[in-house]
């Protein structure tokens, strides 16, 4: 085993600085505890000509520390930085797509978000900077292909630029969050609208197909409403039909075409209570509860477009259909 680590820091030794990072899983290694943090106005030799091999979860990174910062810099907006791995190339623009790696920890090394977690290839579209010293100006400093490490005042992270009234009671006055991250690819929005519109198109085809074999299988018969929602009554209500404005009670039990029960409202005994028409429910269930009446049972079928579309929540992976058997208790104007 020895021997065996001794002849791979031996070939390490003869890789370039373009070799960079190589990690199968790809993500960084970080101890924020014991980074030096300097201003960028007193340049120093911030480079040791040696290679390092870190070992994460079991898989060994092999950097070589002459392409790396080995200690942060400030900008003149007081972001700190230190970057892994540095290319050439063209920095994102506001408006850009930007897909990432990317984690950020409190300074004490708890996880407050990874993007690891996330099925699908996490993207986000580039705003302008929120406050001086933002993630914004963070993701505008990178190439694609870099790595680097960012410390963002955490009030400021979470009032501005993740737009929260009520900031989270464990963030304490001047606290840094440290964000890792990875710019995989930029996209300029016209192109990344395009190929979502397409893919989109394709996946819709797919979905239409396969309400079509859930209807078969389950034996219904739909009435269709817009934008492909389908109305399914169960048993009619001898009640008054709901109109917007109502403040409407009911139960409900949501679930995927496979079947898979996510989320109810039976177990709690609590219905779940909103008004129609203020657009607190997804477009596609205040739609179809608008041609209900109180005491009607229906299930109710919703495409992903009047759903959550292309975003994750929750339990629900993106492009969800959506099939929900809901009860109408009541609905007071």
């Amino acid at each position: 085993m020895i021997k065996n680590t001794l002849i791979l820091l031996l070939i390490s030794l003869t890789l370039s600085c373009n070799s960079g990072i190589k990690n199968k899983n790809e993500k960084l290694k970080h101890n924020s505890n014991s980074d030096t943090i300097i201003k960028e106005q007193a340049p120093q030799d911030t480079t040791k000509e040696e290679t390092v091999v870190v070992v994460d979860n079991g898989n060994i990174a092999i950097i070589s520390s002459s392409c790396i910062d080995t200690i942060f810099r400030t900008n003149t907006n007081g972001l700190k930085y230190r970057f892994i791995e540095q290319n050439n190339g063209k920095t994102p623009e506001i408006g850009d797509i930007l897909s990432l790696d990317i984690e950020y920890f409190t300074e004490h090394d708890s996880l407050l978000f990874s993007s690891y977690d996330v099925p699908d290839n996490f993207r986000l579209r580039l705003e302008k900077p929120a406050h001086p010293g933002s993630i914004e100006e963070a993701f505008m400093m990178m190439h694609k292909g870099d790595s680097a490490i960012f410390k963002v005042n955490a009030y400021n992270f979470y009032r501005y630029s993740r737009k929260l009234v009520n900031i989270p009671e464990f963030i304490k006055p001047n606290e840094l969050i440290v964000f890792f991250i990875r710019l995989k690819e930029i996209q300029h929005s016209e192109t990344y609208e395009e190929e979502k519109y397409l893919r989109e198109a394709e996946i819709r085809e797919e979905e239409i197909s396969m309400i079509n074999r859930f209807l078969i299988s389950e034996d219904l018969t739909s009435k269709e409403l817009q934008a492909g929602i389908h109305l399914i009554i169960l048993e009619e209500g001898k009640g008054t039909k709901l109109k917007a404005g109502d403040l409407v009670k009911f139960h409900y039990e949501v679930s995927f075409l496979d079947g898979l029960v996510f989320d109810n409202t039976y177990d709690s005994g609590m219905p779940l209570i909103f008004e129609l028409g203020s657009k607190q429910l997804i477009p596609g269930l205040e739609i179809a509860l608008s041609h209900l009446h109180v005491g009607d049972k229906a299930k109710i079928i919703i495409p992903f477009a009047l759903a959550y579309g292309s975003e994750s929540k929750g339990p629900i992976p993106p492009y969800s259909t959506l099939v929900f058997d809901v009860e109408i208790i009541s609905a007071n104007a």
